[in-house]
This record gives structure tokens, sequence and C-alpha cells, in this order.
């Protein structure tokens, strides 16, 4: 078998779409949402909350399948979810068009970026809206979960005689508990991951640099609907120790050894954290 550059990988490009090599699992998606929301309002009642508001892209995710600008959420959250334990989710400042209108409102600027140094009035207007859709729902439960906020927000909360918990009590949890159809969406995301590392080791020669290599791994990710990666753990030669160097322009050598952890987060929003190690004597190759 012909030996290909990760350049050449991605210009002649027949290998990274693993469904044409391998049968995806069979998931019901929408038991799988549903089954996700069940566990989280079993976690709201144990906690005894009317209301968890979400603002972790991780959490948007699991409660409701949104994907969008996670990683720029990450840094500047924007979007953020109300789930009632009683009552209709509501999505502000929602980037996803297919959410039906009745599921959608437009929030307030929770971050920075977009509100400046009007966040404590803004946090006021977002209590506001806790309050009304409180009354909306027709609950007198003035207990509710919130995920990573401003400290202006909680301020603003409890000036209302909210009483405001930790929300990543609700959705760390919720988590917990896989059911069948998310165990299939772990089992492909592990088959992307593998996929990835096997053309890692096809392209490995001397002369390629980690970030090449790195380069490749996520391709392979993302040319599967995978999303993003937590870091770029991949080092050779004299750089594996210390550990946990993230990948440079170094040029393998004939000889190195190559580690590597797939800190991604793949297919189905699932992340796993496998650990490779390659071996390849090779010539340089011009």
């Amino acid at each position: 078998m012909k030996t290909l550059s990760p350049d050449q990988m991605v210009t002649q490009d027949h290998w990274s779409d693993l469904t044409q090599f391998r049968e995806m699992p069979e998931i019901n998606f929408d038991r799988m949402r549903r089954y996700r929301m069940q566990r989280i309002k079993a976690e709201m009642r144990k906690h005894e909350v009317s209301l968890c508001v979400m603002t972790s892209p991780i959490s948007l995710r699991y409660a409701i399948d949104y994907r969008y600008y996670a990683l720029f959420m990450s840094h500047i959250p924007c979007t953020y979810l109300f789930i009632a334990a009683d009552g209709p989710f509501l999505l502000h400042n929602s980037f996803e068009p297919s959410i039906a209108e009745r599921n959608k409102r437009i929030g307030q600027p929770i971050a920075y970026f977009y509100g400046g140094d009007e966040l404590n009035r803004y946090a006021e207007l977002f209590a506001d809206e806790v309050v009304n859709y409180l009354s909306e729902i027709g609950s007198n439960n003035r207990r509710i979960a919130v995920e990573y906020v401003n400290p202006s927000i909680t301020q603003a909360l409890l000036k209302r005689d909210i009483e405001v918990i930790d929300g990543v009590l609700i959705s760390e949890r919720a988590r917990l508990i896989k059911s069948e159809d998310e165990l299939a969406c772990i089992r492909w995301a592990i088959a992307v991951a593998g996929h990835g590392a096997n053309k890692v080791k096809q392209a490995l020669r001397s002369g390629v640099s980690e970030v090449q290599l790195w380069a490749l791994l996520n391709y392979a990710n993302l040319a599967n609907n995978g999303d993003w990666h937590d870091g770029r753990m991949l080092a050779s030669g004299p750089r594996i120790n210390p550990w946990l160097q993230e990948a440079s322009e170094r040029k393998i050598e004939s000889g190195d050894l190559l580690q590597y952890n797939l800190e991604w987060i793949l297919p189905m929003s699932y992340s796993i954290f496998p650990q490779h190690v390659h071996q390849k004597v090779c010539p340089t190759v011009l």
C-alpha cells in the first residue's frame, strides 16, 4: 500500500467517512432526547427546584441537542436555557432555526462581549425573566438551579427572594447514567477515534510534523460530524517526556516514538481520552 502524506490524505480523501467501511449502530435519537430530559427533571425533583437555568454548551447539547457555536459559548456565553420541572423549555438567544418558535425567546446579554459595562442592568432584566417564567408556569417554588453565571445575576435573583443552587448539581448527575442509545453513540465515537488513529499510523514518517499529524486526527473527527478538541496532546521523540506537551512544528525523525491523547468532542457529543503510542523506523522522505 502506498504511503500518503497528511496533505495527500486530505486532497485525495477516499477514506474519512467511516460509514463507507462500518455500519453505524442503530440509535433512536428521539427516544434518547426524551430519556435525557427525564433524567434532568428527575434530578430537579431530587433537589426540589422549579427551574434549571443552563448556560454550558455541554449541558445544552445534552438537554435539547443544541450544538450551535459551542466553543464560542464556552468563553462568551450567550445562549441560555430554562428547563422547568413542570412546563416547556425556553431557549434564549438561539442560533438554531429549527427549534419551534414557542420554545424560543430573545434573552439578555450574560457576557461582557455583548453586555459590556451594563451587565448589572442586564442581570436585573434576567432575574425578571426568571420571575415572570415561574409565574407563567404557575410555580410558587422559588428555589432554582443556575449553571455558571456572573455574580450580578445571582445577586439580582436573591434580591427577588429566589433561592439559588448550583445548576451543575443537576446537569452533571443527569448525565451519569447512560441509556442504550447513548451507549451506541459512545461506541460510534470510539470507532471514529480509532479510524483517525489508524490514519495517523499510516501517515507517520520522517519529515512529517506533529501539527500535521494532529490536523489529520482533527480532520477525521470533523469529517464524521464530530465537534472539537479540548487539547492537542501529541508529542514525539524527546518531547514525550515530560508528558502533557501539545503538538508543535517539530519534524518526526526516524525511530521516534509518537504519543498522543485523543481529547476530542466526537460525534454525538461524546468525549473519550484514549492514549496511543506509535513507533516507525523510516528513512527521511523529501
